[in-house]
């Protein structure tokens, strides 16, 4: 018996230089999750903790084979783990500081300024730590203590930011009922269409001088009204759509839950379960909900019909599903400059998609709010 103990603890100590990079994988997805946790469910952290894993086992391994050398293998793919992770970070920081005039209107930004040098310190130091002779356990133990402590400082604020969300539900307004409205049978269908962050006319000639006087006369042709200097009732679209979607202020928010993040999860559940789509479904109405890129709109959002549009992200070629939240997430990576690339066609895609569906919505069956 005591020889098996010494046999598993003599293998758990062998795998002890795959922490660092496992930890180093894990550390910036927890800590973006934590740092976004209002906006995000905990599902997000999922899929990108596996990959990371996966990479971080695969890369250690085969290092290790490379060189004969786990504690190197190790503390080489923990740095490029830290790299990978915090580049995004380190590029928009030095967004406006870090670039270069060349001639003929040429700018080197900072991706093509950062990529070159840290490629260059990355190699330097791997060079040093092939060539050192020591065994470099020190090191190895120092970054193991070092990210178990903050790898489960992140998990404990986590769990208890999780658990307040669950408690942080909003009082439901009273049912109004009108039995009339459920006989009638020729109401029509309801169209609820957001320009999330389009500003008015007068903002738009103002601050960035553009016209948008035909659009408006445009829409007003075709008998709507616009409303002069108007206003959001909230400025976050995760406080204005809760707000009209249920008909009422959301004053007790602030009031019950204070400033700290519950404050989105309770309003995100007045988007998902909201009183209009309830009021309308009693009176035979087929709720069709278009998602965006936003979570709030998305899985979240309680339709019979959604639209996510996800098909026809393709990046590089390829239909891709991702939303929002994992692009701003690759966005703090190495692969921000890729991304920066893409995001913008993969949206107008989404759009696009959008357009192409919204005309389809009368011909079918039912009374429809979209």
């Amino acid at each position: 018996m005591i020889k098996i103990k010494k046999k598993i603890f003599s293998k758990t100590k062998s795998l002890y230089f795959f922490i660092p990079p496992v930890f180093a994988a894990i550390f910036p997805i927890l800590s973006f999750y934590l740092t976004n946790i209002s906006e995000l469910s905990l599902k997000f952290i999922g899929r990108p903790i596996f990959y990371s894993i996966i990479a971080a086992v695969t890369g250690t391994l085969l290092l290790s084979a490379l060189t004969r050398n786990k504690n190197k293998a190790s503390l080489i793919v923990s740095l490029v783990l830290l790299i990978f992770f915090s580049y995004g970070y380190l590029s928009r920081s030095l967004n406006d500081k870090l670039f270069i005039q060349l001639p003929n209107n040429i700018v080197l930004g900072p991706d093509k300024i950062l990529l070159p040098i840290i490629f260059g310190l990355f190699i330097i130091f791997s060079a040093k730590v092939l060539k050192s002779a020591k065994p470099l356990i020190r090191i190895i133990v120092f970054l193991n203590v070092s990210l178990l402590f903050l790898v489960s400082y992140l998990s404990i604020a986590i769990i208890k930011t999780e658990y307040q969300k669950k408690d942080s539900t909003l009082t439901q307004p009273t049912q109004l009922q009108n039995k009339n409205l459920i006989a009638q049978k020729n109401t029509p269908d309801i169209y609820y269409i957001i320009l999330d962050g389009y500003a008015r006319e007068d903002i738009l000639q103002k601050f960035y001088d553009y016209d948008n006087s035909e659009f408006i006369k445009s829409l007003e042709k075709m008998g709507f009204y616009v409303a002069d200097f108007s206003r959001s009732n909230y400025i976050h679209t995760y406080l204005s759509l809760p707000s009209t979607l249920n008909m009422r202020y959301l004053d007790e928010l602030p009031e019950k839950y204070g400033t700290n993040p519950v404050d989105e999860s309770a309003a995100r559940k007045l988007i998902s379960e909201n009183e209009v789509s309830k009021k309308l479904k009693d009176y035979g109405y087929t709720i069709i909900n278009f998602a965006s890129s936003w979570e709030g709109t998305g899985e979240g959002y309680k339709a019979d019909i959604t639209y996510k549009g996800d098909e026809y992200f393709k990046i590089l070629g390829k239909n891709i599903a991702i939303d929002e939240a994992n692009i701003i997430f690759l966005q703090t990576t190495l692969l921000s400059p890729l991304i920066k690339e893409v995001w913008g066609d993969a949206l107008r895609s989404r759009i696009l998609a959008t357009l192409q569906k919204l005309p389809t919505i009368p011909y079918q069956e039912g009374k429809k709010f979209t």
